[in-house]
């Protein structure tokens, strides 16, 4: 069984974590004058949940979320941030997204609502990094060829 909650650290070092299994529902990283990757890039999408939330707490460091290609990225709320450079693919169409999504108009069962993830950003002076893993039928180096059967 996949934890809900799980918490990653960096200070002053860089600081790699990378999950396989079942993603949490939440997960809240903490990084201080350093550098954390978080990989979920051949992470399953948790099925109990509407969405997954990543809370970042970053203070003049680097946060890369590595997500797979098929994982929607929210910008959640991201107000309390001066100074903090985004990278990456964030959909930003709202400053804020509901915690139930019921305002929703978009079918509940459609891939993208499946595929949630919320971020939330605090910070100062840093920059935050949302990455995509390749497609598996993508001919760029790195992704999985198709299973043939």
């Amino acid at each position: 069984m996949a934890a809900i909650v799980t918490r990653h650290w960096s200070v002053f070092l860089p600081n790699k974590h990378a999950i396989r299994e079942t993603a949490p529902h939440k997960l809240i990283l903490r990084c201080v004058l350093g550098d954390l990757l978080l990989d979920l890039s051949d992470a399953d999408y948790p099925g109990s949940a509407g969405m997954v939330t990543v809370d970042v707490t970053v203070l003049a460091g680097w946060v890369e979320l590595r997500v797979p290609h098929d994982w929607e990225v929210l910008a959640g709320r991201v107000d309390l941030t001066a100074g903090v450079r985004f990278v990456g693919d964030v959909n930003s169409e709202s400053t804020e997204v509901d915690d139930d999504l019921g305002d929703s108009d978009e079918p509940e069962d459609t891939e993208a609502r499946r595929h949630r993830v919320v971020l939330n950003v605090q910070g100062w002076a840093s920059r935050v990094i949302v990455s995509r893993a390749h497609s598996p039928d993508s001919s760029l180096p790195g992704a999985e060829p198709p299973a043939s059967s």
